[in-house]
């Protein structure tokens, strides 16, 4: 398998802007409900059915009516991964960094960076989400453990 070398990664990866700052016009309204501390899925409009990454049609009936809905701030951990080497260089100052996947209600799953203690990453555990604030980079999802559990 040919593989290519990470320092190629790196250097194509900087030019990247992460998270995403805004100027996606699908993702522009869920970034802005999360600089508020709101958690924003698309509903269709025709088959009422919630939809999470947003996408330009429905992926169950194809219209492209949809409209933005609040989600719950909080869910269960479905998955996790700790990465402990920077493939972009926002990251480099916060290895290991941990990335959770978090069911907020059935077939939403949101992913966002873990900003908990790595011990405290357990599938099945309750996690919270969290303004993730990146400064010159805008705000992304973020999750950390239901205090208490």
């Amino acid at each position: 398998m040919n593989r290519i070398p990470a320092s190629t990664i790196e250097q194509e990866a900087a030019g990247l802007p992460l998270p995403l700052n805004g100027e996606d016009p699908l993702f522009a309204p869920h970034l802005r409900a999360l600089a508020h501390g709101e958690l924003l899925v698309r509903q269709c409009m025709s088959c009422r059915t919630k939809q999470w990454p947003p996408r330009p049609f429905c992926r169950h009936c194809q219209s492209e009516d949809f409209s933005w809905i609040q989600a719950p701030g909080a869910g269960t951990i479905a998955s996790f991964s700790i990465a402990y080497r920077a493939f972009h260089p926002s990251y480099v100052d916060h290895l290991p960094a941990a990335t959770a996947l978090v069911d907020v209600e059935p077939g939403i799953r949101i992913a966002g960076r873990w900003v908990g203690e790595l011990d405290e990453l357990e599938i099945g555990a309750n996690a919270r989400l969290v303004v993730d604030d990146w400064a010159e980079h805008g705000v992304s999802a973020a999750w950390s453990r239901v205090e208490g559990q």
